[in-house]
């Protein structure tokens, strides 16, 4: 896992902080009003900017780099 600054967009901001709240990718897409594609697409590049195996471990990481905090994520 590097530890270098990770930028990312406002959209998925909102896409980590549905997965942050358990949300799935049908109730995110519903939530944001994007397709599912869209938030698997999302979750996709999330993974891969954080360094993560999975949508728990990226939620993980992303609040140990302080991206998420437990305000943001309720």
């Amino acid at each position: 896992m590097s530890e270098l600054q990770v930028t990312l967009t406002d959209q998925e901001r909102r896409v980590l902080e549905a997965l942050a709240d358990g949300h799935s990718a049908g109730e995110t897409g519903r939530r944001l009003y994007l397709s599912v594609a869209t938030v698997k697409g999302h979750r996709s590049t999330l993974l891969r900017k954080l360094g993560a195996r999975n949508a728990p471990q990226a939620v993980a990481i992303a609040y140990q780099r302080g991206l998420l905090t437990v305000d943001a994520a309720s």
